[in-house]
């Protein structure tokens, strides 16, 4: 008979240790929640005869594409943005603040990420946080 007191003290303490075990492991372990970042860029719109337009600092989150950027920059500053969307290549602009592609002088709207020509269209292009777009109102390069 003194044997099932004891067998009984060891149940109740494995049983008090098992639930403490779990509920700790469930305060301690807390699974990364991916927070979505922000990311800043700079847009600069060249219109061609030294007239150009500077944009600092634009926070993005969600879509972080080069379209998005040129969005937030004209709906914030009451800029005309004129596009086609093409299935499967993107974005076309078509115009920006009223100047818009000039198909007999071969003037379009392109644009460059950090110095480099885009090789994709402005809803394709990615950002990362600090990158400078330039459009320009330039001839074709083609």
């Amino acid at each position: 008979m003194k044997i099932l007191p004891k067998i009984l003290i060891l149940i109740i303490v494995l049983a008090i240790g098992f639930f403490l075990g779990q509920y700790f492991a469930k305060i301690t372990y807390q699974p990364e929640i991916e927070v979505e970042k922000e990311i800043s860029g700079t847009l600069l719109l060249n219109f061609g005869e030294g007239n150009i337009e500077n944009f600092e600092g634009i926070r993005l989150s969600g879509e972080k594409t080069v379209f998005d950027l040129l969005k937030k920059v004209t709906e914030e500053n009451n800029l005309e943005l004129s596009f086609k969307e093409s299935p499967g290549l993107g974005v076309f602009i078509e115009s920006i603040d009223n100047v818009a592609n000039d198909f007999e002088n071969n003037k379009w709207w392109q644009y460059w990420v950090n110095g480099e020509y885009a090789q994709v269209g402005a809803s394709n292009f990615i950002l990362k946080d600090g990158d400078l777009v330039e459009w320009k109102y330039v001839e074709g390069q083609f």
